[in-house]
């Protein structure tokens, strides 16, 4: 919080107004600075979860699609693949059986072919059988990560004398 003082002259209102034109750009400076410790912090969280995974058959595309921007109002931390989505959510009977908490939530559905027990073939460098595999989520739990660190961050930011 900052505090004016106002002389009641001209001269204390033009200082006050030259004074509340500094404060809003300082707090637009902090709001962007804000924005991109949150992108980055995200990015970690997201990056540190994908690592955790014991991921059979990696390609490393899903780290390799992780990514975060932002600018001076908005943060965003994405991972582009095609697989992510099955990755956070899990697949087939297999998935199906300990689904996913949010699954339903966003629509997800699990084993749309109906494979069932005879799951399927895959192909990567060899061929391969599966009925599905576990949820392996690793964006919401960064979303959660940042959302307890969030006020921490920002008070540092916002709290700081730096302009």
């Amino acid at each position: 919080m900052k505090t004016i003082k106002v002389k009641l002259s001209s001269g204390g209102i033009k200082q006050a107004q030259k004074e509340i034109r500094e404060y809003r750009s300082s707090i637009r400076y902090k709001l962007a600075k804000l924005m991109t410790a949150l992108s980055r912090r995200g990015y970690k969280c997201v990056v540190q979860n994908i690592s955790s995974f014991d991921m059979p058959y990696s390609t490393g595309e899903l780290l390799s699609g992780a990514g975060y921007e932002h600018d001076k109002k908005t943060a965003k931390i994405y991972v582009i693949s095609d697989h992510a989505v099955f990755v956070e959510f899990g697949t087939g009977v297999v998935g199906k059986e300990n689904p996913y908490e949010l699954a339903s939530k966003f629509g997800y559905r699990y084993d749309v072919n109906d494979h069932g027990d005879d799951g399927w073939y895959y192909y990567t460098d060899r061929l391969h059988w599966t009925k599905g595999m576990s949820s392996r989520p690793y964006m919401h739990p960064a979303f959660n990560q940042l959302r307890e660190e969030i006020s921490g961050i920002a008070k540092e930011i916002f709290e700081s004398d730096n302009t």
